[in-house]
């Protein structure tokens, strides 16, 4: 039995294909959770870059694992920012 939050394969493949992502949600919300949090947009010389990838940028429960590495990140003094803030970098 599956759990009704988990999306089924059917769904997840035809959300990949139509917008890019397993849970089917607009592309430009993708960094939601970064501008929330203040996560800089791409500039020369940065050092890291912080990959989150869909699901924690996307869903509730795993946003506040990309939310807590932000936080570590900015606590640490590293230069970074995420690639859903600007994809045209890496194109």
């Amino acid at each position: 039995m599956v759990p009704a939050s988990i999306p089924s394969l059917r769904s997840v493949m035809t959300s990949f294909a139509s917008v890019g992502n397993p849970w089917g949600q607009e592309p430009k919300d993708r960094a939601n959770w970064a501008n929330e949090q203040g996560v800089p947009e791409f500039t020369e010389g940065m050092e890291v870059l912080y990959f989150p990838c869909c699901y924690p940028s996307y869903d509730p429960r795993l946003k506040k694992v990309a939310q807590a590495t932000a936080d570590l990140l900015k606590k640490a003094g590293v230069n970074f920012w995420d690639t859903g803030l600007q994809r045209d970098v890496l194109r």
